[in-house]
């Protein structure tokens, strides 16, 4: 009788064992992996196709972000006008991905009146190994007709 009970103890613990193995091994392949150089996992897939709406004035608008060195990273961004605008103006927000959210790190601006475009392209601060987007909004203004648009760049692991 005893060795029944050690026994059946014995495959009762197997069995756990064998269970509670298989649970770390589904969990740990169910962790993201990480890309090469990076220290968090990469963001969740977004949509970057823009939907362009139609605009009677603002013609083209884009962003981007990208690593320069030495701890600085770069954006860039246009803002264009099909007529000499009032004012035009690009604001860029740079963006950081923590591993779970995207947090802010800076913004630039760059506006011009009475111009068909505006350009932006300054260095921030940036950790190599992080992943970056530009959220940016554009703006053009004609006498009292405003127009803006928003675009979410894609996201870059700064290297």
């Amino acid at each position: 009788m005893k060795k029944n009970v050690c026994v059946t103890k014995l495959h009762v613990l197997c069995l756990l064992v064998l269970v509670l193995s298989l649970g770390f091994a589904g969990a740990a392949s169910a962790d993201p992996v990480k890309e090469e150089g990076a220290l968090t996992t990469k963001p969740p897939s977004e949509d970057t196709a823009q939907v362009k709406a139609t605009y009677k004035y603002l013609s083209a608008y884009t962003s981007d972000v990208s690593y320069s060195s030495g701890g600085k990273g770069s954006v860039i961004g246009n803002t264009g006008a099909s007529v000499t605008a009032d004012f035009i103006g690009i604001d860029a927000a740079i963006q950081r991905w923590t591993g779970e959210e995207w947090v802010a790190v800076t913004s630039k601006t760059s506006s011009k009146n009475t111009s068909k475009t505006v350009s932006l392209n300054e260095s921030f601060a940036a950790s190599a190994g992080y992943y970056y987007r530009v959220v940016s909004t554009h703006t053009v203004r004609v006498g009292s007709d405003i127009e803006k648009a928003t675009y979410t760049s894609p996201s870059r692991l700064l290297k």
